[in-house]
C-alpha cells in the first residue's frame, strides 16, 4: 500500500512540475509577444507624425520619412561624439533620429527608397565604418540576415576627411557623393557596431575608428563625453537611460556632458587594418562595454611613421550612383567656424647638403729608381769636298 502511494506522488510530482515548466514557458513566450508588441506601438506613436509606414513584401512593416530631400541619406544630420561606455555616438539633429538611428536598421531599394525596418535593440548607432590615410567613411548597418556590409553600394557611404569626423554639423563637410567610388578604393572596411549577445541582456557598442587615430588627425586630445539617451520602455541595460521620447521641438535632444577623460593622439598612426569576421579592431580605448564583455581585441599591427595627408584625386568616374548628394562644386568646402581642423606640420629646418666628394687623387708610387734624364739628340753633320778637301759642319 505503501510503495503503491509513492509512485502515485511521484507521478503526481512529475506531473506538476510538467504544468509549471509548460505554464511558464507560455508566460514567458506570451510576455516577450507583449513587449514586441508593446514596442511596435511606441514606433508607430513615435513616428507617425514625421512620415508613413507602408508593407514592405520582405521586411513586412516599415517607415518612411516625410520631408527629405531625394538625396538624403541615414546618418547625415547630426555629428558624432565619443563615449566611454559606447564608443561613437550619433546625435541626430533629426526630431524622430532619438528612436531611427538607435533602433532598428536602415536599407535602401529602388521601390521605397529610404526605409527604416523596427528593431527591439538599443545601439549607440547601428553603422559600418571605412578607413584611408586621411578619409573616414560610414554606412547604415543592414539587417543581420540582408547583406555583408562590406559589399554596400557606394550610394550608402557618407565620407569625410578624418579631422572633420566631430564636427557639430557633418552635412556641411560631408565630400561630395559622385566621388564615393573613388573613397571606397582608398579605404577599407574596418568595424562593424559589435553586439554581443548574453543570457539575459544585448550589449551593443561602437568602436568604429579608433579615437587615438582621430586625435592624431586632430592635432590633439579627443574630449569625451557622457550622454543619456532616450529610449522606449522595456529597453534595459543601457547606463542613464532616459525612458520616453525627448521633448519636442529645441535643437539637440540629448544630454551630452562633457567628460574628464581625454583621449591622446596616437604618436604613430597603424596604418587601416581590414576588419575579419568576429575579430573587432579595438584600441586601448575600447567602450566599457566591451570591455566589460570581455570582447578581446587583436594584437595591433606595427606602428609606422605617420605619412602626410593626401589629397583625393581630382578625376572622378563618369555617371553619379543613386541616390546621391549633389556635388558641392569643390574639393573640400570651407570649414565651419567651430570645425578644428589638423593643424599643419611644423616646418623644420633644412640641413645643409653635404659637400661634393673630392675627384679621386691619382694613385701614389713608391720605390721606383731614379733615372736620369735623356742627353738631347745632336743634329746630323752634314760634309763636303771644297778644293780637295772634305769640309763638315
Amino acid at each position: 500500500m505503501r510503495c503503491w502511494l509513492r509512485i502515485h506522488l511521484s507521478v503526481l510530482a512529475i506531473a506538476l512540475s510538467a504544468a509549471l515548466g509548460l505554464a511558464w514557458s507560455l508566460t514567458d513566450g506570451a510576455l516577450q509577444s507583449a513587449q514586441a508588441q508593446d514596442s511596435s506601438l511606441e514606433f508607430r506613436d513615435a513616428l507617425s507624425a514625421y512620415g508613413r509606414w507602408s508593407e514592405h513584401p520582405r521586411w513586412g512593416a516599415v517607415w518612411i520619412p516625410a520631408d527629405v530631400s531625394a538625396d538624403w541619406r541615414p546618418y547625415q544630420f547630426g555629428h558624432w561624439v565619443y563615449t566611454d561606455e559606447w564608443g561613437w555616438y550619433w546625435v541626430s539633429d533629426e526630431a524622430w533620429g532619438w528612436m531611427t538611428y538607435h533602433y532598428g536598421r536602415w536599407l535602401w531599394d529602388a521601390d521605397f527608397g529610404w526605409f527604416w525596418i523596427p528593431g527591439d535593440d538599443w545601439g549607440p548607432a547601428w553603422v559600418s565604418w571605412r578607413r584611408g590615410d586621411d578619409i573616414i567613411g560610414w554606412a547604415p548597418m543592414p539587417p543581420d540576415d540582408s547583406t555583408i556590409d562590406d559589399d554596400l553600394g557606394p550610394h550608402f557611404w557618407s565620407f569625410v576627411y578624418a579631422a572633420d569626423i566631430v564636427a557639430p554639423s557633418l552635412a556641411t563637410v560631408v565630400l561630395p557623393a559622385a566621388q564615393a567610388p573613388v573613397f571606397i578604393r582608398q579605404t577599407v572596411f574596418v568595424n562593424p557596431t559589435i553586439v554581443v549577445r548574453t543570457n539575459d541582456h544585448v550589449v551593443v557598442a561602437n568602436p568604429g575608428i579608433p579615437p587615438g587615430i582621430i586625435a592624431a588627425r586632430l592635432g590633439h586630445p579627443l574630449q569625451t563625453v557622457a550622454v543619456e539617451p532616450h529610449v522606449i520602455p522595456g529597453t534595459v541595460g543601457v547606463a542613464g537611460a532616459i525612458v520616453g521620447p525627448p521633448p519636442k521641438g529645441g535643437g539637440v535632444r540629448d544630454s551630452i556632458k562633457p567628460q574628464t577623460t581625454l583621449i591622446e593622439p596616437l604618436v604613430h598612426v597603424p596604418p587601416p587594418t581590414a576588419y575579419r569576421p568576429g575579430q573587432a579592431i579595438l584600441g586601448p580605448d575600447a567602450p566599457k562595454a566591451l570591455q566589460r564583455a570581455n570582447v578581446a581585441s587583436p594584437t595591433p599591427p606595427p606602428a609606422v611613421p605617420p605619412e602626410p595627408n593626401r589629397l583625393a584625386p581630382k578625376e572622378y568616374p563618369s555617371g553619379p550612383p543613386q541616390p546621391m548628394r549633389p556635388n558641392l562644386g569643390v574639393e573640400r568646402p570651407p570649414p565651419s567656424p567651430n570645425v578644428v581642423h589638423a593643424p599643419a606640420p611644423p616646418t623644420l629646418p633644412m640641413r645643409p647638403a653635404p659637400p661634393a666628394p673630392s675627384p679621386p687623387r691619382p694613385p701614389v708610387v713608391t720605390n721606383v729608381p731614379h733615372l736620369a734624364p735623356p742627353h738631347p739628340q745632336e743634329p746630323a753633320r752634314r760634309c763636303a769636298v771644297v778644293n780637295g778637301q772634305q769640309v763638315c759642319r
